[in-house]
């Protein structure tokens, strides 16, 4: 089961997550932060390339 961001907000607002909310944040930070430096990592090759 997967867990928007919303829902979860809305879950933590109304009082009640689970664990296996909390693990899903987790995992949509890691997976976001790791998409982050993919998006900089693409950025400055482009920049080096065009150097």
């Amino acid at each position: 089961m997967k867990t928007s961001l919303k829902e979860y907000v809305e879950g933590v607002y109304k009082g009640g997550i689970s664990c296996e909310g909390v693990t899903r944040l987790h995992q949509m930070e890691s997976e976001y932060s790791k998409w982050i430096d993919e998006q900089e990592a693409g950025i400055v090759a482009s920049m080096e390339e065009n150097l």
